[in-house]
């Protein structure tokens, strides 16, 4: 992979539709299990971070989605 990230960011869709991946913990463990992606250092550590999908589009909401990445981002040691 091009890109070798220290951390990467989930979305968790709140109301779901029904879909297995709009839940985050099925998405990291795709990130996990993946052949590839899961050669990554931030998945390798378990640097994966997750916020709300509607946090990632930009509107007021961004900054509750940045304060809940911010606080992980704490738990795991990486932020100060």
């Amino acid at each position: 992979m091009a890109a070798n990230p220290d951390v990467i960011v989930v979305g968790e869709v709140a109301l779901t539709r029904g879909w297995e991946l709009d839940k985050a913990e099925n998405k990291i463990a795709f990130l996990k299990a993946d052949p590839a992606i899961s050669h990554l250092e931030a998945v390798k550590q378990g640097h994966i971070v997750t916020m709300d999908a509607q946090a990632m589009n930009p509107t007021i909401r961004t900054l509750y989605g940045a304060e809940q990445v911010a606080a992980q981002l704490e738990e795991l040691g990486l932020l100060k």
